[in-house]
């Protein structure tokens, strides 16, 4: 595989982190650079765990249930955000255990490749920066998006219903995916 290749792998990986931070624009005002270097740091030290045990390892047991676990993560924050009535209006709840949770689980794909990205012996620096620019830029640009949605949002509960919606839905479609392809 070559650095195209790897790029291109890398900027894959992103797309369902974007589509997740979309739902985190739409429920409340958030210091957008302070989410995307949290995105950013949690990816680059998932992928670079990934990577180290690639070196190792030959074949990881993670690396074929990963995006399942990670779906389910998904699954069950969207659910969260559906069905908690606790939530008042207008409060940040960004950085509470849900967005742990959710870039997590958007997250552990970064591992799995990793492991793949180790075993095919890419220099360590060079992924990393590669993907710690990817989601940093695909953070600003979901949240950005889903702030621009949220004007479209008058009631906050709406917002948290659709933004859970959205992550159940991702979560969903790629469990189907790893059953099914």
């Amino acid at each position: 595989m070559d650095e195209f290749k790897l790029i291109l792998l890398i900027m894959t990986l992103g797309i369902d982190a974007l589509l997740v931070i979309i739902s985190f624009g739409l429920v409340g005002k958030v210091s957008k650079y302070k989410v995307a270097a949290t995105v950013a740091l949690a990816e680059a030290v998932l992928l670079l765990a990934g990577m180290k045990l690639g070196e190792y390892l030959e074949a990881s047991f993670l690396g074929s249930w990963a995006p399942s676990i990670g779906a389910v993560i998904l699954m069950l924050m969207g659910l969260y955000n559906i069905l908690d009535k606790d939530k008042t209006e207008g409060k940040n709840r960004v950085f509470g255990i849900a967005f742990i949770f959710v870039i997590i689980g958007v997250s552990i794909d970064e591992l799995a490749v990793g492991v793949s990205i180790g075993l095919l012996g890419f220099p360590i620096l060079f992924v990393l920066i590669v993907d710690i620019i990817k989601s940093f830029i695909y953070t600003l640009i979901g949240l950005t998006i889903g702030s621009k949605l949220k004007r479209f949002l008058n009631n906050w509960s709406a917002a948290d219903k659709i933004a859970g919606s959205i992550v159940f839905l991702i979560g969903a479609w790629t469990f189907i995916e790893t059953l099914f392809f």
